[in-house]
Order: C-alpha cells, then structure tokens, then sequence
C-alpha cells in the first residue's frame, strides 16, 4: 500500500527548496558570518580600526596579522612530517592491513596532493575566519603513450592488437596510424586519482543551526563556484544543457567576506559572472554553480537520502543523484560548543588591535604635538609665515619680546601612560591568543636575568593556548581530512592504489577496506610538547635497552616495541620518514637478516661446541697421557723401589756374605793361625823338647 504522506519532490520543488536552503544558510550573502569575516579581513589588512579624523594619526597596529602569522609558525611543525595520523588496529590480524593504509592515506594526502601547502592554507582560514575547510575529489587523469608496430602487419592483425589492447586495464582508446616506419599505436589511459585540497571558506554554506563541526547527518552545505561554460562541459555536461544557462545572471551577489579577500590591491576581481564583460567567448563566460548536498526524499518512499546536486544559473538542475557522504571536512581554533563555527583568533585580538591602535594613535598625536605645539601669537608684532613654520630651527621675526608675543600653550607628554596602555593589550594579546609573540626567543628571558629552568617553565606555560589551538585543529580539520579522504577512496576506487613508502611500492584495494573510526591523530603538538615527548621517549628506549641487555626479552619489552618508540623518538625530533634510519622488525628483510644472523649464530655456535668438543676431546686424551705417564711414572718408581730393595738387598747380602765369608776367614786364619801355632809350637818343641820333654816328663 503506497505511502499517502510520502510523494516524490519535483523538479521545480527541488529548486524552491535549495534557493530557501541557499538564502537561510551561514555565509550566504547578507549573514553575520559574512559580515564577521569580511571584518577579519580588514583587521588583517591592517585597514581597522578606521582613522579617527583628519590631520589624525592614522596608523594601525597589526595584531591579529602578527598573531596568526606567529601561531602559525608555532603549530605548522605539528602538521608536517610523512606519518600525520595512523589507523588504529582493530585486533591482532588486523596490524598489517591497517599500516597499509595509514601508509596510503599519507601519501595521497602529504606527497601526492601536497598537504603542507593546502593545511597551511586551512589552517590560516581557521585562525582567521573561525573555519578551515577541506575536501577530497576523484578526478581522472588521461596519459598517452605511442608505440611502433611492424610495417608489414595486416589490416586484421593490426584489428586484433587494437582489440586486445584496448581490454587492457585502464585503456580509453587504442588508435592505429599508418607511417613511414610501420604502425603506430596512439594509446590513451585514464588513471583514477585522489584529489585533495583547501577550499575558501567564503564559498561554504550550510545549515545555520547545525550543532556540531562534523558533517555527517547535516540538512543542507553547499559550494559555490563560478566555472566556465567550457569547464561545464569537460565536466559531462551537454552543450545544449550549458547553452541553455544566462551568461552573467546571478541570484545572489558576491558575498562581502569574499569581495573583502579578494578586491584590494593585489587580489583578483570578486565581481563574479555579473563583473565579467559580456562580450567574453562563449567557452570562457563564467556561470553561478552551486554544489549542493541535501537530504530529502527523492524516491517518495518516505526516507530521505543525502544527494548531491548541481544547481547552475540559480534555476537548472543539471545532475541529481544520491551520494554517501559529504567529501568536505572543517576545523576551528576554538571550539564553540553545540555549533559549527567556531572562533578564531580575529575573534580574541580584536579589541586588542582597537586598543594598542588608539594608543598608538594618541601616542603619536602626542609627539606630534610636543614638537609641533600651538602657540597664542600678537599678529601685529609676530610675522604669522614665521610662526606656522614648524621646520626645525626655523627662525620667527618678532618686534618687541619674544616671551610677551609668543605664549606656546602647553602639551603633557602622555608617553608613559600610553606605553602601559600598550604593555597591558600586549599582556592580553598573550593570555588570548597564546605566547607566540612575545616568547619566540627564550633567550629575551635569559638575558633578564632568569635561569634556565625558570625560562622553560615560563615559555612551555605560556605556550599552552597555541599548543591547545594546535591540538583542537588535528582533531577537527585534520581527522575529517583524513576520514573522508579514506572512506573516498572506498567509495570511489574499485581498482588497487599504490603509494610508495619507505622506498617500497604499497598495493591494496580500497575497496575491501573496512571502515575505521579509530584515527589516531600524531600531529598537534607544539614545539615545547614535542621536545617533552622526545626527552620521555629517550627515557623509555633507554629501559628498553636495559631490559633487552638484562635478557627480559619479550617479559617486558621486545624489538618492535623499542622500533615504535624509536619512530615517535624521529616524529617528535620532527624527522620526516624516520623508517629511513630504522628497520622494522617485523618486516621481511629483518625477518631475512634475522633468519640470516640466526644461521651464523647457529653454526658459530656449532662450530664453538665442536671446538668445545675438540678441547674436551684434547683434554681427555692430554689426561689419559698424564694417567699413562703417572702410571709409567709410578711403575717405573716401583720398579727403580724394587730394583733397589733388590739391590740393596743384594748388597746387604753381599754384605752379609762378605762379614760370613770375612768371619769364616776369621775363623779359618783363626784355625789356620791356631794350627800355624800349634805347628810352631811343635816345631819349636821339637826343637826344645828335650829340655821341655824333660821338664814335662819331670812334673809328670
């Protein structure tokens, strides 16, 4: 059963519609934000506070000039760097995949679209104008390459090559041309590619009581542009649709915000198509474009899509169709909360610019005065030419006394009093704005006689509000950049991308990515926030190494995690591509050289347990000689012993037969002297016997 409440909204309806949306929108011509920024730019200019009267001072100090240009020269360096942001992992299979992409998203943003000029650009209309704004396009590139084919090559072979080339990926067109040198093959491809950049904010409108700085889900934002008719039709269009469209026909005048950034000395003509001569060629007439991004219900089924339509000359709708996303992306300085704009640093100096202007102003006027005072003259004793010539050391004629005829009235030099007038705006200019002024050099505070640690401590406090404004714009217009950028790419890109990174090519199908929510922003910090982070990361690598040297690898730390604080270390020393001095562990040629060193580790340690087991082996052999040499020592000790008892024994037997044999000499001369006697006694006898005989035979 159809819908009663739901009905298709015509054509003509669409139009009334997007004309109510145009009118009611923030930065339509006639808004306050209109009025607001076309302000900014003249305080910028230095062209306000305007001269008070004339024959007055009309000089201006430029303090929201000089405040923009001091912070911007503070937060830069935090947006710049090859690895602005990272995708977050979801889980552990996912590390790879989402490295690849933040890889990708880099260098489409920071090297292939120059993304330090176009934040610059953003951030300096965000610090201006309350919003920077950025979005993300697909265009498409057509490159032509000529080849020489065979000059005897067929009609129908020279068919088929075109044929076959014409299937390849990315071909447009494939044309043969007959030459003198055979034939040649004119081959034309078209190359997706991802555009990115700064957009002026004075061409933004969008719903004015939308209550958050990110798009998604607003009712209505529109860009308007004036392009060519001949543009319009690069673009797809017809000729018959663009001829159709009133050349210099606007239904809304320039804005004042864009006619005060660009008509002055210097800028280009703001008039648009109304400003242009209507004699222009037919290809070059400018038309009023909008693109418009607007969600209602365009099938009458009672849901209302978010479309993209292309308003042109205020009443022509040349496309309508249904979109997924808004690819534009803002930041601000200073969030206001529950809004879209926020608030810039016009909005904080103004009054102080009013204020140091009118000291300034009042200063001068005093010296002025001071050397140029009014004097009360007698006209007929005084000659008047002499009197109002105020040259130095010029002379005036005067009859009579010059003390009686001219009476100078008297001027209070107001110099102090104006001085801390302008000390005091200085102080708010810094409390408002952050210290980016008056601290550019800690060394102005050294040399008022504070120490070191005071100076550091001063400047890192004073520089907390730039390091707020620097933090608040990474999250806002650098996280949109960088979302819509991504899911651009999935949107738009059916084929693989590549982007080089490290030296290396990086494929991957855009796709088949998942969509992210967890970007994790590494730019936004200041100058003393860096120089912090980079003193705590040296801390940490240092305990890294002295857990690894400990051998507590993997229990606390491991060589990925000192790799990761090794490359916030290079981010934080502002280092751009710090992969370029490092390897990462986990790659595929630390894998090798680690493979590789584990190999030589291995076999150095198979060789150090073999000459381990060749020492043993010596040592065992060395003491199995020594075992032998003590034995053969402790035989041959034996043996000497024994020999010697032998020998001793031997010559104690000797001994012993010699004492018997002396003894059984002894006995023998013994006998052999008693028989010697006995015979000497007989002989003696013999010879005395008679007489002894006698005296023997007489006892007897």
């Amino acid at each position: 059963m159809p819908n009663r409440y739901a009905t298709r909204v015509r054509s003509d309806e669409l139009v009334s519609l997007l004309r109510q949306e145009i009118l009611a929108a923030d930065g339509a011509n006639g808004s306050t934000l209109v009025a607001l920024r076309a302000d900014a730019f003249a305080y910028y200019f230095g062209e306000r506070p305007l001269p008070e009267a004339e024959g007055r001072s009309a000089v201006v100090s430029t303090d929201v000039a000089d405040m923009i240009e001091a912070v911007v020269s503070q937060i830069l360096p935090g947006f710049s760097g090859d690895n602005v942001v990272e995708i977050e992992p979801e889980n552990d299979g996912d590390v790879e995949q989402a490295q690849t992409e933040s890889d990708i998203l880099n260098d489409v943003i920071l090297e292939q679209n120059r993304g330090y000029v176009f934040f610059q650009e953003a951030l300096r209309d965000a610090l201006l104008l309350r919003n920077g704004w950025v979005k993300c396009w697909q265009d498409d590139v057509d490159s032509v390459s000529r080849q020489t084919i065979a000059e005897d090559m067929s009609e129908d072979d020279v068919a088929a090559i075109v044929a076959l080339l014409e299937d390849g990926p990315g071909v447009k067109a494939v044309k043969a041309e007959r030459i003198d040198q055979g034939v040649e093959l004119v081959i034309t491809k078209t190359r997706k590619r991802m555009r990115v950049g700064a957009v002026d904010p004075t061409s933004i409108l969008f719903q004015a009581d939308w209550d958050s700085v990110f798009l998604d889900g607003i009712r209505f934002f529109a860009e308007r542009s004036f392009p060519t008719r001949g543009e319009l039709v690069a673009d797809g269009y017809s000729k018959a649709e663009i001829e159709d469209l009133g050349h210099g026909q606007v239904t809304e005048p320039v804005p004042a915000d864009q006619n005060a950034r660009y008509s002055r000395p210097g800028g280009a003509n703001a008039g648009g198509p109304a400003a242009m001569p209507s004699n222009l060629p037919w290809s070059v007439q400018p038309i009023e474009h909008y693109v418009c991004y607007y969600t209602y219900d365009g099938d009458g089924d009672g849901v209302a899509e978010l479309h993209r339509v292309c308003l042109a000359g205020g009443s022509t709708i040349l496309k309508d169709e249904v979109v997924d996303f808004i690819p534009y992306g803002t930041g601000t300085p200073f969030l206001q909360p529950h809004q879209l704009n926020g608030l810039g640093l016009f909005d904080k100096i103004k009054s102080v610019q009013d204020v140091k202007t009118a000291a300034l102003r009042k200063w001068i006027n005093n010296l002025e005065a001071a050397n140029n005072s009014r004097v009360a003259v007698n006209e007929r004793t005084v000659n008047l030419a002499d009197a109002m010539n105020t040259r130095p050391g010029g002379i005036v004629r005067v009859k009579g006394s010059p003390a009686a005829e001219l009476v100078p009235f008297p001027v209070v030099d107001t110099g102090v009093s104006n001085n801390a007038l302008m000390a005091y705006a200085d102080k708010m200019r810094s409390e408002r704005g952050g210290a980016s002024l008056d601290m550019q050099s800690a060394a102005a505070q050294v040399g008022s006689n504070a120490s070191g640690v005071a100076v550091d401590r001063e400047y890192s406090s004073k520089e907390q509000m730039a390091a707020m404004i620097c933090r608040t714009l990474a999250e806002t217009l650098v996280r949109s950049t960088y979302a819509i950028v991504h899911r651009g790419l999935r949107t738009w890109f059916k084929e693989e991308v590549s982007a080089r990174v490290r030296g290396q090519f990086v494929k991957s199908n855009p796709a088949q990515w998942p969509e992210r929510y967890r970007i994790n922003v590494k730019s936004g910090l200041s100058i003393a926030e860096r120089v912090q982070k980079k003193t705590a990361l040296e801390q940490v690598i240092a305990q890294q190494q002295n857990i690894l040297e400990r051998g507590l690898s993997g229990q606390l730390t491991d060589l990925p995690a000192v790799y990761r604080a090794t490359l916030d270390w290079s981010r934080a020393a502002a280092l751009d591509n710090g992969e370029r001095y490092f390897v990462d562990p986990e790659s595929k040629p630390a894998q090798e050289a680690k493979a590789a060193a584990d190999g030589a580790a291995k076999a150095q340690a198979e060789q150090q347990l073999k000459l381990q087991d060749q020492i043993a082996s010596s040592e065992r052999q060395v003491a199995a000689m020594k075992s032998a040499i003590d034995k053969y020592k402790a035989d041959t000790d034996a043996g000497f012993k024994y020999f010697d008892a032998v020998l001793s024994a031997q010559v104690e037997a000797m001994k012993l037969g010699q004492a018997a044999a002396v003894a059984e000499v002894a006995a023998l001369s013994a006998e052999g002297n008693e028989d010697s006697e006995e015979y000497q006694d007989g002989a003696n006898g013999g010879a005395e016997g008679g007489d002894r005989g006698d005296g023997a035979n007489q006892s007897d």
